[in-house]
């Protein structure tokens, strides 16, 4: 049967990045073009992911978040405790976030089950693939500042150039993990974005 659809170009932040990645390698006939954001395609050995900041920071976002839970907060409660987190970049995240970005998480919140970081502190989430396997379509890789906690690694980007040498790897200097709701990163990401969609 043919469903006449046409093979897919986009993008991905964190575990989307990397279904992205994975799709992109499967098979060129569904994916023609993939961009990951800072995408942490190595996680998926356990003990990288253990090595990696987010192997301590993820157990006590889970903990924290089901303990805030439990206090039954309003809405301005936590978009108050956002605002205040500190970033990886330096000061707040309300300092490098847009209003938008922080409704974005307080919504995050209310609808995320504490439960659902577990799988990715205890392994599996991102099993069954190989972050060496080459990937013929077109590939950019934005990577995030190395000291504002970055899930792809200088040395992974390393790594991955050699298996691919024909990616583009873009660091964009000032990011942590979130590229595009980085207030100060935002432009890059989209001229980026904008580049690799061939517009």
């Amino acid at each position: 049967m043919q469903w006449g659809l046409e093979p897919l170009q986009g993008g991905g932040r964190a575990c989307a990045s990397c279904c992205r990645w994975h799709s992109a390698a499967a098979s060129s006939r569904v994916v023609r073009g993939a961009l990951c954001e800072d995408p942490p395609l190595y996680f998926c050995v356990q003990e990288n992911f253990e090595a990696s900041p987010y192997g301590k920071l993820f157990p006590r976002v889970r903990d924290a978040m089901r303990a805030f839970k439990g206090t039954d907060p309003s809405r301005e409660q936590v978009r108050s405790d956002i605002a205040a987190q500190p970033s990886p970049c330096g000061g707040t995240t309300a300092d490098h976030s847009t209003d938008a970005v922080i409704e974005w998480r307080v919504d995050t919140f209310f609808g995320c089950d504490p439960d659902v970081w577990d799988p990715a502190i205890s392994g599996g989430v991102l099993d069954g693939y190989d972050p060496d396997r080459p990937v013929s379509v077109p590939l950019t890789i934005l990577q995030a500042d190395p000291a504002c906690y970055p899930a792809f690694s200088p040395e992974q980007a390393v790594r991955q150039q050699a298996v691919m040498p024909q990616a583009q790897i873009h660091l964009v200097p000032g990011s942590p993990h979130g590229i595009l709701a980085h207030r100060s990163t935002t432009a890059a990401y989209i001229a980026d974005f904008t580049a690799f969609l061939g517009l």
